[in-house]
């Protein structure tokens, strides 16, 4: 009997604890009915208003990467000749004008080679000087002593003349008397022949020499032309000496870390010096993946955050818009100028000038190259449905 009173007991506890539930009459099931449709409806009803939302309001798809802040324009000097670096004039984080000297590279020898040369056109100037001068003295001469050489001649074909007559042999043609004489054939006609010959062995040589005089003028004007090319050559030499003077072609801020330690060190020509930046306009260099590269266009907002002033207040997210996107080489050359660029071995590098407006709000001294940007790039725009749609189509292959 003990039993069921205990059971009797513990079955009243457990009734006393259960809530009170309406009674299993129609009022009750109509009361269950209407809270179900009303669960059903509330829920139809979001439903709807998600799928509106879906279809009719618009979103971007948003690219989130990490970027780094460079300046805008950036020039790298490079030497201009091989040599030695002589002088640096500049440090790091100097401030240079557009023109201004910032090294000096090693021109000793060439202004050894430009004042051997001065030397070498010196001489030459005074030669060709003197030659031109002498040019009409001596054809003066040559012809004055023509002149003379042709009145010898007759001299002496006069004299010959006479001596043919006195032999009887004036009916002789005295120009083939002469070039067929044998001498010793007589005695009285030997020396008057001979000198008719020498008279016309110098008069030979005169007009000879006239001409000779005349192709002279050739090689002054081919001693002109050398030393047009002479002067030509010195004017390159002091060229290369002028620009030895490394000068900076843009206004802006040294970036190069150490620049000094380049002095006394070899250099070729072409090989980077210094680097030198605008810092009144900055840029984002972002890289991303090749997944996600294919989803940014030029002109896509982008909007950046620096972890390093975060602390500011007043510095608000950055906005820019992409310029460009480019495949990054796998190899590059590197650079010998000492720089903090943040370089990647794959991928795609996104380029996005910052807005100006942006940067007036935040001190120029503020920025730094090199500061890790926090981006957020603004692709894609359009329904979720429609943003949806197009990342099935990409992820999911075509049969």
């Amino acid at each position: 009997m003990t039993a069921p009173r205990n059971i009797t007991r513990i079955s009243s506890r457990f009734e006393q604890r259960l809530p009170d539930t309406p009674d299993p009459t129609p009022g009750g099931n109509a009361f269950i009915r209407r809270a179900v449709s009303g669960t059903l409806a509330l829920a139809g009803l979001i439903g709807a208003v998600l799928i509106i939302v879906a279809a009719t309001v618009p979103f971007n798809s948003v690219i989130d990467a990490t970027g780094v802040l460079e300046p805008a324009s950036r020039v790298v000097l490079r030497a201009p000749e091989a040599g030695a670096v002589r002088d640096m004039l500049v440090r790091a984080g100097d401030s240079v004008r557009a023109g201004q000297v910032v090294a000096y590279l090693d021109t000793l020898a060439l202004v050894a080679q430009r004042e051997q040369l001065r030397t070498t056109l010196a001489l030459a100037r005074s030669d060709l000087g003197r030659t031109v001068a002498s040019l009409p003295i001596d054809s003066a001469i040559q012809r004055e002593g023509i002149v003379a050489a042709e009145a010898t001649l007759t001299q002496a074909r006069s004299s010959l003349r006479e001596r043919l007559a006195e032999w009887g042999r004036g009916a002789a043609d005295m120009d083939s008397l002469v070039r067929t004489w044998r001498v010793g054939s007589h005695v009285a006609l030997d020396a008057a022949v001979s000198q008719v010959r020498g008279a016309e062995a110098a008069l030979a040589q005169r007009r000879e020499a006239l001409r000779q005089l005349s192709l002279r003028r050739f090689d002054t004007r081919r001693g002109q032309d050398a030393l047009d090319g002479a002067v030509t050559e010195l004017e390159l030499l002091n060229e290369r000496i002028r620009r030895a003077a490394v000068r900076s072609p843009t206004t802006g801020v040294v970036l190069t870390d150490q620049p000094e330690r380049s002095v006394g060190a070899m250099l070729g020509e072409g090989e980077p010096l210094l680097e030198v930046a605008d810092l009144r306009q900055w840029q984002l260099d972002v890289y991303v993946r090749e997944q996600d590269a294919y989803r940014i266009m030029t002109g896509d907002a982008v909007r950046a955050e620096l972890p390093a002033l975060q602390a500011d207040a007043d510095v608000d997210l950055l906005r820019a818009r992409v310029a460009s996107v480019a495949l990054v080489p796998e190899m590059g050359q590197e650079s010998k100028v000492a720089t903090t660029t943040t370089s990647q071995s794959r991928g795609y590098r996104v380029v996005a000038p910052l807005d100006s407006t942006a940067l007036a709000r935040v001190r120029r001294d503020r920025l730094k190259r090199g500061y890790t940007a926090r981006v957020k790039i603004l692709t894609d725009r359009g329904t979720m449905l429609q943003l949806l749609w197009r990342s099935l189509r990409h992820h999911i292959p075509t049969p």
